[in-house]
């Protein structure tokens, strides 16, 4: 049997080198492209880029990977006049051994409670009815309670909030247009979880809107004065007597100066001097 010579063996060393180099470039340029349902961009950065475009949000890379990935990505800004951000991950399908990518949009609110609902599945509803879960927090709305699991670790503070219409209404509305798996409500934000699947191109930018009107809902200012002092809330700009059951109030996001609605308008600014003047929101007067 003939003894391989020198040559023949730096040809092969060389022909094994060169297939590694190629698969090795093959699986770099395949591993580079980050593909979001049917659209796809040649590497993260070029994601980030593109996409931060279309939905607002300036993005930037987490961290390297051999290969891309969506959680690779967060994006972060102003949306509604509130910070907000979205990032990616993968999490447990429903009754399902199966990780898909989802979507996790978070807009900061201030007076939050801790709150999570999810649509109730039918693994769920046949728990409960066996008394297999846990006795599940209700919002004393029928319809609501029917269709929303809630879970929470402050069970008084969100009954109140639950027995709002206007809370339960917001959340609804939430869900009615988007496939939510989840709504966290914790830590000064609302954060929405939803698979990548379910969602279309147009559906972020306004799904982080509609999350901002949820969280001025829950961040609705409240004026608390006392039962005897009734007669001393009065309009910061006409400086007429505010009634405890007054709808057409607004207070200041700055100061927190009461005026009527009209008087706002009519101004249009917050009267008290030196004050930016942000915009007002709904307020009620409590006794």
């Amino acid at each position: 049997m003939p003894v391989p010579t020198l040559a023949a063996l730096l040809s092969v060393c060389f022909l094994v080198f060169i297939v590694a180099l190629a698969t090795y470039v093959a699986l770099k340029m395949f591993g580079m492209r980050v593909s979001l349902e049917k659209r796809s961009y040649a590497t993260i950065e070029q994601f980030i880029d593109q996409f931060g475009s279309e939905v607002g949000l300036p993005g930037r890379k987490l961290h390297d990977a051999f290969f891309a990935k969506l959680s690779q990505a967060s994006f972060s800004g102003p949306v509604g006049g509130r910070a907000a951000r979205l990032s990616f991950e993968t999490e447990d399908a429903d009754g399902r051994d199966l990780e898909v990518p989802v979507a996790k949009f978070a807009v900061a609110c201030e007076s939050v409670p801790q709150l999570t609902v999810s649509v109730k599945g039918l693994l769920g509803t046949l728990s409960r009815a066996l008394g297999l879960a846990p006795t599940a927090l209700t919002s004393g709305d029928r319809a609501f309670d029917d269709r929303y699991a809630l879970e929470t670790l402050e069970p008084g503070r969100a009954k109140v909030e639950l027995a709002k219409p206007a809370f339960r209404e917001a959340i609804e509305s939430v869900f009615a247009h988007y496939k939510l798996s989840q709504l966290e409500l914790a830590r000064g934000e609302i954060v929405a979880h939803v698979p990548v699947k379910d969602l279309s191109p147009d559906h972020y930018r306004r799904l982080l809107e509609r999350l901002a009107t949820l969280a001025r809902t829950i961040d609705e200012i409240v004026v608390k004065v006392a039962p005897g002092e009734l007669t001393n809330a009065r309009c910061g700009y006409c400086h007429e007597t505010i009634a405890a059951d007054a709808e057409d109030i607004l207070a200041c996001e700055t100061c927190s100066t009461v005026t009527h609605k009209a008087c706002r308008a009519e101004l249009g600014r917050c009267p008290v001097a030196g004050c930016e003047g942000k915009p007002a929101q709904k307020t009620r007067v409590r006794g």
